[in-house]
């Protein structure tokens, strides 16, 4: 019996794992999964079951996924606390920043936390500018 955590069963809960993180990033943008794989230049039926978790997925696909979604590939092994973690980073920095009065840092801040993210920071005074 294997204890390194790669066994069959791990891996399949691994794949399914990564399958969830493309699906919920691929809902939060609005897009169908016909709209996703053509933007990466994948058959719609394959990108089907990469989000089933069904496909061992490959690092050249992976990169045409995250660059479909405009998003960094880490992104797609952001979940639970290290997810949680970050946000709660961009958080404290962009609330730094408005304390700091610094307008042009925020912004592409926002802008940048929006794409890789999928959130919008929230700051004492409310939330920043959605654009």
């Amino acid at each position: 019996m294997r204890k390194s955590g790669f066994g069959r069963d791990s891996s399949v809960r691994q794949l399914k794992q990564l399958g969830e993180q493309i699906r919920r990033m691929r809902k939060g943008t609005g897009a169908t999964q016909a709209d996703v794989a053509s933007r990466a230049g994948l058959d719609n039926r394959y990108y089907s079951r990469i989000e089933r978790g069904e496909i061992n997925v490959t690092y050249l696909t992976m990169m045409a996924i995250t660059r479909a979604f405009r998003l960094c590939p880490g992104t797609l092994f952001l979940h639970g606390s290290k997810a949680e973690n970050v946000k709660a980073d961009v958080c404290i920095l962009t609330s730094q920043m408005n304390a700091d009065n610094n307008r042009k840092g925020l912004a592409q801040t926002a802008k940048f936390v929006k794409h890789v993210l999928g959130i919008y920071p929230k700051l004492a005074g409310g939330a920043v500018k959605r654009g």
